[in-house]
């Protein structure tokens, strides 16, 4: 399936800003990419906010959010929903969320896939 290339890496790279398509347009060329794009957009997506499986497309924002969730239940649910994506087989580093002024988290970890590795940074 041919996917988006998304800048998942936090920084800026050529002139494409963090968390934007690359410009100009290009398509992901790899499995890892293909699973890594795939990742960060169900991170980016919040549990139950559209209408596919409101069960588990997307991050339980509102649990990570909550003041009674510790660091570890945080990243358990963050691994639960990176590893129900297809392809993903297990976490090589993390996952760490880090919860500031309790509305702004940053997600990182490096996902290990049958084709190889890939790094994510998620800030929202």
């Amino acid at each position: 399936m041919r996917t988006y290339d998304i800048n998942t890496s936090g920084e800026t790279v050529g002139t494409t800003p963090a968390g934007q398509t690359f410009q100009p347009l290009r398509y992901t060329t790899t499995k890892v990419d293909e699973i890594r794009v795939g990742v960060w957009l169900q991170l980016k997506t919040i549990l139950g906010a559209y209408a596919f499986n409101t069960e588990t497309d997307g991050l339980d924002v509102e649990a990570i959010l909550d003041p009674a969730t510790s660091d570890a239940e945080r990243s358990a649910l963050v691994a639960d929903a990176v590893l129900r994506y297809p392809g993903v087989l297990g976490f090589l580093d993390g996952p760490t969320v880090t919860v500031e002024d309790g509305s702004t988290v940053a997600i990182e970890f490096t996902a290990e896939t049958a084709e190889g590795s890939f790094d994510v940074l998620v800030t929202s």
